[in-house]
C-alpha cells in the first residue's frame, strides 16, 4: 500500500494510468479483466494513451493484448506499460514513473486507490467490485479502507446493481460520487444451446471452491457438497463433481468419492470447461453476485448460490437458484439445480429467455461519459 514511485512534470499529456496488482493471464478472469475493459473504452473514447501500471508482479503487454483479442474488443492507439514490483522487491535503481498533472489514474482496488492517494493525487477513478470492507476483522485496514470509501474526492464506480444498492443502503457517499454499470457476458459464451444438448455419459457439477478467499465460503460448500453426496441428492452414477477456482489439497468425500480438480485455469480453459457444466455451486458471502454463476448460466448450465442483504433473486434468467445460508435452505437448492439442469427442455427455455448483457460498449458508453464529466468538474 506504499505509494507510487512518481515524479511529476511540466510535460502535458493525456494518460490513463490504470494501477493494479498484476494482469497475468490467470489474473483477468474477473475483476481485473473488467476494470481493464472499462478503462480501455475510456481510453478509446477520448484518445488516451493506457498505460498498465502493476504492483505485485512484472507485466507484459502481450498479457494485455491477447485479453482483448480474446475479448474481441479493440485496444487504445497507445498502450504502455510500467512496474513497481523490482523497486518493491529491493531494487532501488529502478527509474521513476514521470506524470504530469493531467495525467488521470484508475484504481482497481482499495490499497492501489490508498497508493494512489498516497501519491499526491487526490482525484482519480476507483473500480468497486466488492464490499472490501468485508476482507477485514476491525482493525487498521479495516479503517483505512473505510476512510477511502469514505473520499469525496474519488469517482467511485461499481460494478453490478446489486453491489450499488447495498452501498445506497449503507455507504451514501459512494453512490453520490459514483455510477454503476452490470458485467457482460459474450462472445466466449456462443454455441451455447449446442452445449446443453449435448449426450453424455455423465453430467458435471462446477464447484467453485477457493479456500483462501474466506467470503467464498469453501468449508461451508465442500459441508453442503458432503451431504448431497451423502444423502444422494447428487448421484454420483450420473453426475461427477469438479473443483475449479484455485489450487487446493485433494480431498475425498464422506463415501470414498474423489472429485476432480481443475484448479486455477486460464480463459481460454476456463471457457471450454464452461461448455461442459451443467450445474455448479458457488457461493459469496457478500452482495455481489460474482461472475461464476453468470458465467454458467450463460454458457447453458444452472447456477446455484446464496442471498446476502439485498441479493435475493435476479430477473436475468430462471436458470440461476438463490438459496439462504442454513444447510436446509442449500440442499434443497441443490436438488432443484440438479433437477432443473437434467430437464433439458426447461433449461433451454430458460436460456432462451435470459437477459443477461452481452455488449460491453454499450453497457459502459454511458459510463465513460459521466467520468469524463466528472473529471472536468
Amino acid at each position: 500500500k506504499d505509494k507510487l514511485n512518481l515524479i511529476f512534470s511540466a510535460k502535458k499529456q493525456k494518460v490513463l494510468n490504470f494501477v493494479t496488482d498484476t494482469i497475468e493471464k490467470h489474473s483477468l478472469l474477473g475483476g481485473v479483466g473488467t476494470a481493464l475493459i472499462l478503462a480501455t473504452e475510456y481510453c478509446n473514447k477520448y484518445n488516451y494513451e493506457l498505460r498498465i501500471i502493476t504492483r505485485s508482479t512484472p507485466v507484459r503487454i502481450e498479457d494485455y493484448e491477447n485479453f482483448m483479442s480474446m475479448m474481441n474488443l479493440s485496444m487504445p492507439n497507445k498502450v504502455s506499460v510500467y512496474t513497481d514490483y523490482y523497486r518493491k522487491q529491493g531494487n532501488a535503481t529502478i527509474a521513476p514513473l514521470v506524470v504530469s498533472n493531467e495525467d488521470l489514474f484508475f484504481a482497481t482496488s482499495w490499497w492501489s486507490a490508498s497508493a494512489i492517494k498516497k501519491s499526491g493525487i487526490k482525484r482519480f477513478f476507483y473500480i468497486i467490485q466488492e464490499v472490501e470492507p468485508f476482507f477485514y476483522n476491525y482493525g487498521d485496514e479495516h479503517l483505512e479502507c473505510e476512510t477511502l470509501l469514505k473520499d469525496e474526492n474519488i469517482i467511485y464506480i461499481v460494478n453490478h446493481k446489486f453491489l450499488w444498492d447495498y452501498f445506497k443502503k449503507h455507504n451514501e457517499n459512494i453512490t453520490n460520487n459514483g455510477i454503476y454499470f452490470n458485467p457482460c457476458f459474450g462472445n466466449l459464451y456462443d454455441n451455447s444451446i449446442q452445449n446443453i444438448k449435448q449426450t453424455k455419459e455423465k453430467r458435471k457439477l462446477f464447484f467453485y471452491s477457493r479456500e483462501a478467499n474466506s467470503r467464498n465460503l469453501y468449508y461451508t460448500g465442500l459441508k453442503i457438497l458432503d451431504k448431497a453426496v451423502t444423502e444422494k441428492i447428487i448421484d454420483l452414477e450420473n453426475w461427477d463433481i469438479y473443483f475449479a477456482g484455485a489450487k487446493l489439497t485433494p480431498i475425498c468425500f464422506s463415501n470414498g468419492y474423489k472429485p476432480i480438480f481443475n484448479g486455477q485455469m486460464d480463459w481460454k480453459q476456463y471457457a471450454k470447461f464452461l461448455k461442459s457444466v451443467d450445474c455448479s455451486f458457488s457461493l459469496m458471502y457478500t452482495p455481489h453476485p460474482s461472475y461464476p454463476p453468470l458465467d454458467v448460466i450463460k454458457s447453458g448450465g444452472v447456477a446455484v448460490t446464496n442471498k446476502f442483504a439485498n441479493k435475493e433473486s435476479s430477473s436475468w434468467s430462471d436458470n440461476i437458484i438463490f438459496a439462504d445460508l442454513d444447510d436446509e435452505s442449500l440442499l434443497l437448492a441443490i436438488k432443484k439445480g440438479i433437477d432443473l439442469a437434467s430437464n433439458i427442455s426447461k433449461r433451454i427455455e430458460n436460456f432462451q429467455k435470459q437477459t443477461i448483457p452481452c455488449d460491453w460498449s454499450a453497457e459502459l458508453v454511458n459510463i465513460v461519459t459521466f467520468m469524463e464529466g466528472k473529471i472536468k468538474v
